[in-house]
């Protein structure tokens, strides 16, 4: 098991995991990106709560982020019982990731989203800490 950590404000430690069954590509690229947000804003990953699958619609491959208020585990497959579910093929997943055209994609059927409507919270938080975690250009 792989453990990123780092230290927030108030003593806790945030850890990143990923768990070493069935982990596959997508998950080690999961808690890549992850990895800079954890150790740049412990706190905010800190206050996170909830699990988000990603799904490869193209590739039989998928991933599962799940938030436990300072402790984040990447999991090398798709949790049906996950907060939010996001469905796309892997490309349309890479340029999301990287700021794409959510929007668009999620209009044109060719990004499926469920759950967010149930937890918008955890969407923003996520979006909002990539964002700020990305390296200035």
């Amino acid at each position: 098991m792989s453990e990123i950590s780092a230290r927030p404000h108030h003593s806790e430690k945030t850890v990143i995991e990923i768990e070493p069954v069935r982990t596959g590509g997508m998950a080690r690229m999961i808690a890549f990106l992850m990895e800079p947000a954890v150790r740049r804003y412990p706190s905010k990953v800190a206050r996170m709560k909830g699990s988000l699958a990603f799904k490869v619609t193209d590739q039989n491959a998928g991933a599962t982020l799940k938030f436990e208020r300072g402790r984040v585990v990447v999991c090398g497959d798709v949790d049906p019982g996950a907060s939010i579910t996001i469905e796309a093929p892997l490309l349309t997943l890479g340029a999301l990731g990287e700021g794409g055209h959510a929007i668009r994609d999620l209009l044109s059927g060719e990004v499926k989203l469920r759950g967010a409507l149930w937890h918008p919270l955890l969407l923003i938080r996520l979006r909002r800490l990539m964002r700020l975690a990305k390296p200035s250009q």
